[in-house]
């Protein structure tokens, strides 16, 4: 009977030490947040969206207008004004989504990226609970869009890089070939000066007369040896008087 006694005694305590676990494990659980998000997360596309920009910006300004349909110059307007690529991506989501003013959304954009808030307060900003389905799956869809708008923008640039070095190359090989071709043979006796053939002897200011000469040279020496004659015949004509 005494055993008895002790064994319903030691169930009781046994029963109610796991009550009193039971309840602090219950108030825990109750007093500390679930994170159902990421907080970087959303800094991450924000910093994508940027880096794009820096390699073309105007390039990815022109594709936040075509996707959102807002006139190129309203954003580059926006960017002048100090707001980065990433804020205007934001604003532009948080007021496609929640159907809120741009100039509003930009101010709660503006302050997430500035405070490092993550996915659950654009969650509150776009009144959706972060946990939901919903959320979990516009997220990703904002993922897809930053992800592949930043690439496009790389690809784009990149493209253009190299389109920019080929034509470089072949400006410099065409100028190379021109300089060259100067010194080649068939371009010879063209200037002032230089070596005469024998089709040009003598027609040239100051060169050196090559085969063909000579027969100017006849000329002139037959016109030499007539006035010699002349000469001879009036020094003649002289001496009888």
């Amino acid at each position: 009977m005494m055993l008895k006694r002790k064994l319903l005694v030691f169930a009781v305590v046994l029963a109610l030490g796991f009550g009193s676990l039971y309840s602090a494990v219950a108030q825990t659980a109750e007093t500390t947040p679930v994170a159902t998000t990421d907080s970087t997360d959303l800094q991450d596309e924000i910093a994508a969206v940027d880096e794009a920009a820096q390699l073309d910006n105007t390039a990815l300004l022109t594709k936040l207008s075509e996707q959102f349909k807002v006139d190129l110059a309203v954003l580059q307007d926006l960017n002048a004004q100090g707001y980065t690529a990433g804020q205007i991506w934001l604003a532009l989501e948080i007021s496609l989504q929640a159907g809120k003013p741009l100039s509003d959304a930009l101010v709660q954009a503006a302050s997430m990226h500035a405070s490092g808030h993550g996915w659950g307060v654009l969650a509150q900003a776009l009144g959706i609970d972060p946990g939901s389905k919903e959320f979990l799956a516009l997220k990703q869809t904002l993922q897809i869009h930053t992800r592949t708008m930043a690439s496009e923008v790389a690809a784009e640039h990149g493209n253009r890089v190299m389109t920019q070095n080929q034509t470089q190359e072949q400006t410099q090989t065409k100028a190379q070939d021109r300089t060259e071709g100067f010194g080649k043979p068939e371009n010879a006796g063209t200037g002032q000066g230089g070596t005469h053939t024998a089709e040009n002897a003598g027609t040239g200011q100051g060169g050196a007369h090559t085969a063909g000469a000579p027969a100017d040279g006849g000329a002139g020496g037959g016109a030499a040896g007539h006035g010699s004659a002349n000469g001879a015949g009036s020094g003649g004509n002289g001496s009888k008087r």
